[in-house]
């Protein structure tokens, strides 16, 4: 089985290849050449895709970080924290970023093996709609949270389930 595999992606790189070098010398006509149509993206487009790609990184950070969590307003308010960070000069300037950056979330290393449930997706999409028509979250100002206590540093502003939430 191995061996065909072999056989066939070598058989596939030498096709490419051939293909590649008659483009490049012009013995096959390109897209272009034949006017073949190019889509374009509108604005409309380009900002739902924008929508989605934030919506699937903050579920799967938030869940990450609430799987096990129960109260709705939880998720909510942790959620929030994030999109707070994405909206502070003080954080990177994407979901990624945010729960990507050293030493700020533990369950990073979780974040390719997770599978966000339809409740977390839900609750990240109100959060992420209510933040980009009000300009703010409903969780103003709450940059950190932690299970058990209050950081060390910040302002401490809410328990909200078993998470402790502060800002600055």
């Amino acid at each position: 089985m191995k061996e065909r595999i072999k056989e066939n992606a070598w058989i596939l790189m030498c096709v490419f290849v051939i293909l590649m070098c008659a483009v490049m010398y012009h013995i096959v006509d390109t897209p272009e050449d034949v006017g073949a149509k190019t889509i374009e993206a509108t604005t409309d487009d380009i900002e739902l895709e924008m929508f989605y790609d934030d919506l699937e990184n903050l579920a799967l950070a938030t869940m990450a970080e609430c799987g096990f969590v129960r109260e709705d307003e939880c998720i909510r308010a942790t959620c929030d924290v994030m999109i707070n960070r994405y909206d502070s000069p003080n954080f990177p300037d994407t979901f990624y970023g945010v729960f990507s950056q050293p030493g700020q979330y533990a369950t990073f290393k979780y974040y390719f093996s997770i599978n966000p449930t339809d409740r977390v997706y839900t609750i990240c999409r109100e959060q992420l709609e209510y933040y980009w028509s009000h300009g703010e979250t409903q969780h103003p100002g709450a940059l950190y949270f932690r299970t058990k206590h209050y950081h060390s540093f910040g302002i401490p502003m809410y328990k909200v389930g078993a998470h402790y939430f502060s800002g600055i």
